[in-house]
């Protein structure tokens, strides 16, 4: 009884016959598990001891190189410096040759302003971006420019001092952390462990705040070097400019000067053109509108004179409806009559729309002459002002942009000995732009011929 209640269950014989074979392999493969671990143990520890001495040879070594190479920017630095120094002092020495040949532009500058406001002054459509307009800002803006050009090479040369002595510095500063960098690396190079201080640190490995690459300290100290030729460069430049941009003041202003002049001629007899042209259309268009006035007239009259043919022809057709019985047929004179009233009808329909558009051509043309007259009006206006800004640049800076005194006798300079002044008796004459002697004979000539002549060209 006490068999047949037990539950518990029995393995198999294959059951054991596995458990068997599996100690066995386990225990095998401990065995070998353990043998490979001391095998590589043991090829650790002498490797860990191979690496550990080669790796302190092969760093001592990189910080040999690594002193080399600070050692050899250091003296890249050393070498900038002592150029910036030279510069520096080139520079400080003629930064004070740029003072003078200011003053005598104000006479140009305010005529220039002068003529601004008097061609301010036009109206409608002459109010507009000519070519005066365009030499006369370029003169102002040319002017400005030579204005603070003086000035401004001063400035540009003090400028120039502080990017040296900021370059300067900066490369003070690189040259002092070059020499605080080889102080640590020799101490480094020269480290044993029996040294003092040698101990283990906390977390070693870190990298600082602010590290940077080796192309990244390579980058730096290559471009302060480069800054520092860049800025010598700049300097060698400015110091040649600062002597350069005197001569080339004069000559600006004088060619602009010129050009300008000739500007405004060509433009007042542009509009001597233009007005003698806006004349001749005004004649033109009131000769039309009388023309088209005589026209309307008679074709009123005409439209007058259509009425009685259309009511005969009207009144026949009305009173043949009253024909009795079979008489009342469409024969030939019914569809006669039909075409002549049509017809009339017709005719008066295009009667009326051609007196509709000569009535609204009339209005056109009254429009057009009010134009004119009003665009007359206005060119008489510029022309004046254009007058008033050449006789304005006349009185003012000589009809060339320099101040010249007429009093000179020219002939009696040439035959004499040089006074200086033989240069105002001189005909100039810049590229594409005629003297003032020149364009005055051509209007005198036009003059002499016709007041309305195109011949001053």
């Amino acid at each position: 009884m006490a068999t047949v209640n037990k539950s518990q269950r029995k393995f198999q014989p294959p059951d054991w016959f596995t458990n068997s074979f599996m100690m066995s392999a386990n225990s095998v493969r401990q065995r070998q598990a353990s043998h490979d671990i001391r095998q590589e143990t043991r090829a650790l520890r002498l490797s860990a001891a191979l690496r550990a001495k080669w790796d302190n040879y092969y760093n001592t070594t990189r910080l040999a190189d690594r002193l080399d190479t600070v050692i050899s920017f250091k003296d890249i630095l050393e070498l900038a410096k002592s150029k910036l120094d030279e510069e520096i002092a080139k520079l400080s020495a003629g930064k004070d040759a740029l003072e003078k040949q200011i003053a005598d532009m104000q006479i140009p500058e305010d005529c220039n302003v002068e003529c601004l406001t008097l061609r301010d002054r036009r109206r409608g459509v002459d109010f507009n971006e000519d070519k005066p307009e365009y030499e006369l800002k370029a003169e102002q803006e040319l002017l400005a420019k030579c204005k603070k050009r003086l000035q401004q090479k001063v400035d540009e040369a003090y400028d120039q001092l502080l990017l040296l002595q900021e370059v300067r510095q900066q490369v003070l500063k690189d040259l002092q952390d070059k020499n605080e960098t080889i102080d640590i690396d020799i101490e480094q190079y020269k480290l044993v462990p029996s040294c003092p201080g040698v101990s283990y640190k906390v977390n070693p490995t870190r990298v600082p705040k602010g590290t940077t690459t080796l192309k990244q300290w390579e980058d730096f100290t290559r471009y302060n070097w480069q800054r520092t030729e860049a800025e010598i460069g700049a300097s060698e430049r400015l110091r040649e400019a600062i002597f350069y941009v005197m001569h080339q003041t004069e000559n600006e202003l004088e060619a602009q000067a010129r050009a300008t002049d000739f500007a405004l001629r060509k433009r007042s007899h542009e509009d001597k053109a233009a007005l003698d042209e806006l004349n001749w259309q005004r004649k033109q268009t009131e000769d039309e509108i009388a023309e088209m006035l005589n026209d309307l007239e008679k074709l009123e009259q005409e439209l007058m004179d259509q009425i009685p043919p259309t009511k005969v022809a009207q009144t026949r057709l009305e009173r043949r409806t009253y024909r009795p019985g079979v008489d009342l047929c469409r024969d030939g004179p019914q569809y006669g009559l039909t075409d002549e009233v049509k017809q009339l009808e017709s005719t008066r329909q295009a009667l009326l729309m051609k007196q509709h558009e000569a009535r609204h051509q009339l209005d056109a043309l009254e429009r057009q002459l009010n134009r004119l007259k009003d665009d007359i009006a206005l060119k008489e206006r510029s022309l004046r002002l254009d007058s008033d800004c050449l006789e304005l640049r006349r009185e003012r800076m000589g009809g060339s942009g320099k101040l010249e005194d007429k009093q000179l006798d020219c002939k009696k300079l040439l035959a004499e000995q040089a006074t200086g002044d033989e240069i105002v008796c001189q005909e100039k004459e810049v590229e594409g732009v005629p003297t003032y002697s020149l364009l005055d004979r051509k209007a005198a000539a036009c003059a002499v011929i016709s007041p309305r002549s195109s011949c001053c060209t």
